[in-house]
């Protein structure tokens, strides 16, 4: 797509369909188009965030947009950082942490919503994509030394991650979970030992260890040995 396509010529046509807050399917098919484009262009869509993302963070902004255009628009929020994560995160990072914070508590309100399948399913799928953007901008945050900027987020992030796996109690959700926390470990060292060495997380692990999975075991092996890391470097006055 990329040696075939003008990018700056089609983007017009983009920009102005994630922008159609009276056409949900037409934002929808542009944010996937988006999320193509980054793809084919791997990271070369650098030179394209200051269109793309300011779009994407408009459409998560807005409480008038479709629940299902805002969680396409977290899948490619991710996508694009994944690509092109340290100017995405010397450039986005504070506004999309907060947006991405304020999703957090939503997505965890399930007791607001206990009598309604369909929103119910929305919000599962929602902490799922969370989880899953969390991932390339923890990787942008170590890539671009933006840990003091993230650091400040970690509380409500340890937050969300320990009530996610108490409303969802699953191999996989343990698994996404655990590879996050040891990332977030290995990104902001010992300022996060007092999250990472909470009793949820070991308790996590431990289940995650008994698993029949071998994939399971590993990734909890994997988390373990990165927490104590960090935690033995905490313990003994280290950075």
């Amino acid at each position: 797509m990329a040696e075939r396509v003008n990018i700056a010529d089609f983007g017009k046509y983009i920009y102005s369909a994630l922008d159609q807050e009276d056409d949900e399917d037409a934002t929808r098919v542009a944010i996937g188009i988006v999320a193509d484009i980054s793809a084919a262009l791997g990271d070369k869509v650098e030179q394209y965030l200051s269109s793309l993302i300011p779009h994407l963070l408009k459409i998560l902004q807005n409480a008038n947009r479709d629940r299902r255009t805002k969680l396409a628009a977290f899948i490619t929020l991710a996508d694009v950082a994944f690509y092109a994560a340290p100017s995405f995160c010397q450039n986005y990072l504070h506004d999309s942490l907060k947006i991405m914070q304020e999703a957090c508590d939503i997505s965890c309100s399930v007791a607001d919503f206990a009598n309604d399948e369909d929103t119910l399913l929305y919000l599962e799928e929602l902490r799922t994509a969370l989880v899953d953007a969390y991932v390339p901008i923890t990787q942008g945050v170590m890539d671009s030394n933006s840990q003091q900027v993230y650091q400040a987020y970690m509380p409500k992030l340890f937050g969300f991650l320990s009530s996610y796996i108490e409303i969802q109690r699953d191999a996989t959700v343990y698994k996404n979970v655990s590879s996050l926390v040891a990332d977030l470990a290995v990104c902001q060292g010992v300022q996060v030992a007092p999250f990472i060495n909470q009793p949820w997380v070991r308790n996590m692990l431990q289940l995650l260890q008994q698993s029949d999975c071998n994939e399971n075991k590993e990734t909890a092996q994997w988390a373990f040995g990165k927490i104590n890391e960090i935690v033995a470097a905490s313990n003994a006055g280290g950075r």
